[in-house]
């Protein structure tokens, strides 16, 4: 699991291991707050393959809070 540089995260007993088996875009955060996905690149040498890539985290969308004037008077029905 090396990646662009050297993370210490990955060398922790709970990092997740490189030979051992797993389902593609498995998700794993680090203690740091790094996020890792293992799915198919390209590593350095240019071959493809199965590996743990950092990615940004999941941005959840908020959602949207009523405005004041919605919540006194609400939409009509029917």
């Amino acid at each position: 699991m090396t990646g662009r540089g050297l993370h210490v995260c990955l060398e922790q007993p709970n990092a997740p291991v490189r030979d051992a088996d797993y389902p593609v875009d498995t998700r794993w955060v680090c203690s740091c707050g790094s996020h890792y996905m293992f799915r198919e690149g390209f590593n350095r040498a240019g071959h493809v393959g199965m590996d743990w890539w950092e990615v940004p985290p999941v941005a959840i969308p908020r959602q949207r809070r009523a405005s004041l004037r919605e919540r006194l008077f609400p939409a009509r029905q029917g």
